[in-house]
C-alpha cells in the first residue's frame, strides 16, 4: 500500500481519495509554518 511520510512525523496512506489526500496535506503544512 503506497503511503507518504512527511517531515519524518506524518504518514499518509496513499490509498485515499484525492480530496483527503489534498486537505491532510493543507493541514500539516498549516503545522509546519
Amino acid at each position: 500500500m503506497p503511503a507518504f511520510i512527511i517531515n519524518n512525523k506524518y504518514l499518509i496512506s496513499g490509498a485515499q481519495e484525492p480530496q483527503q489526500l489534498a486537505a491532510a496535506l493543507r493541514q500539516i503544512a498549516a503545522e509546519t509554518h
